[in-house]
């Protein structure tokens, strides 16, 4: 038995086939999701500076935030 089992091409052991399947599994799904990123770029907003800058300028024209009440000691 195990010279019948010592003399078995690589491809016949179920295990081994097993222990490959991870990582080709991992390379196809890598290879699809590098498709789907150059097929599908996401939108490059060029203006994000100005924008986030025109937002804190907006809330400095709303008005001063009211500061709270201090506790004074009797």
């Amino acid at each position: 038995m195990k010279d019948d089992r010592a003399r078995r091409p690589w491809w016949k052991f179920g295990l081994l086939w097993m222990v490959i399947a991870g990582p080709a599994l991992m390379v196809m799904i890598s290879f699809t999701l590098a498709y789907l990123a150059v097929t599908f770029p996401d939108p490059v907003e060029d203006s994000y500076y100005h924008q986030g800058a025109g937002t804190h300028r907006g809330a400095a024209t709303l008005g001063a935030v009211p500061k709270a009440p201090v506790a004074t000691q009797p």
